[in-house]
This record gives C-alpha cells, structure tokens and sequence, in this order.
C-alpha cells in the first residue's frame, strides 16, 4: 500500500479453491453494497479510486489480483 499526493495506490494477491464464476458473482454482489460501481469487466469506481481485480483461473489455486488506483 503507497500512499501519494493523488490518492493511495493498493495491490494484494489472493488464492483459493473456488472457480473464477464463484469469485466474480460474489465480487458483483458485494461491491456495490460498499458503494463502487462496475465500470467494466472486473472494475470498479468509487470515490475517486479505481479497484481491478484480475482472476488467474489457469492455475490452482486459483490467483486473484486486487488493485486500488486513483482515478
């Protein structure tokens, strides 16, 4: 985590044995009940930040990337 003068910047990795449907319907679901709006695929927007979250399925087990940008 870094914070800078134009916002913080967040990077974490995660892994686990769910599918990656699993991973994006629970994603889905839960982020905009805390306030971000999907802006694409995987990608969000909320007050001033970005969150991407990148799913590795070809792997086991299964790797999620997490990335908070200003935006």
């Amino acid at each position: 985590m870094f914070d800078s003068p134009g916002g913080r910047i967040i990077e974490a990795t995660a892994t686990g044995d769910l599918s990656a449907g699993e991973i994006k319907a629970f994603y889905a679901e839960t982020l905009p009940q805390l306030g971000w709006q999907a802006t694409g695929d995987m990608q969000f927007k909320r007050d001033g930040e970005r969150l991407h979250i990148v799913i590795e399925d070809n792997r086991h087990p299964l790797v999620v990337h997490f990335s908070v940008t200003p935006h």
